[in-house]
This record gives structure tokens, sequence and C-alpha cells, in this order.
């Protein structure tokens, strides 16, 4: 059974997997911190690949089967050096954001 969820989320890191996957680690406000497959997001022609950069604010589709993958994601803010965006984002919901996103 596949669920669908699509909701706001911080990028917070990026690493290769495979030779044009990718695995994103997301910080989502109705879902915490989350590992989703991001198919086809390396190639030269992947549209996904300029929203899912680090520190972008995305509005995420995701899709649950075994694991989470990467539907699209649509950048509507570059957070960059304006932390207090960040802190607002995780800290007003009483959550640790984590260093590590394994």
């Amino acid at each position: 059974m596949l669920s669908e969820f699509f909701t706001e989320a911080i990028v917070l890191d990026r690493e290769e997997l495979g030779e044009f996957d990718s695995r994103i680690f997301l910080y989502t406000k109705i879902l915490g911190k989350v590992a989703a497959r991001a198919q086809s997001a390396r190639k030269i022609t992947s549209k996904l690949s300029a929203h899912i950069e680090p520190l972008n604010l995305v509005n995420a589709r995701l899709v649950y089967g075994k694991n989470f993958q990467l539907v699209d994601a649509l950048r509507f803010q570059k957070l960059g050096k304006d932390f207090l965006k960040i802190l607002r984002f995780v800290f007003v919901r009483r959550v640790r954001l984590c260093g590590s996103c394994t």
C-alpha cells in the first residue's frame, strides 16, 4: 500500500546513490526527519536537481512504500545564511534538529 505526503520541508543534505540517483535528507513539518530516494536526480536533464540542494525550503511530494521516494519538489525559498528562519521552523515546533542525518 502506497501513502502519499505533500509537505513543506527543509533540505538538510544530499548524497550520491548509484549512478543517477540521490538520497535526500529532509526535515518536514509532518514527518520530522526523512531520508528519501530521488530517482534520476543527478542526470544532466533533471528538473529536480536544483530544487533539492541543501538549505532549500521546498514543497515536497513524498511517496512511501518500503522506503520514502521523492517524487517532486518545488523550491520556493533559498534559506542560505538566514538562520532565523531555520530556527523558527525547527524550534517553534519543539523539535530538536540534529547534525547527523543517518
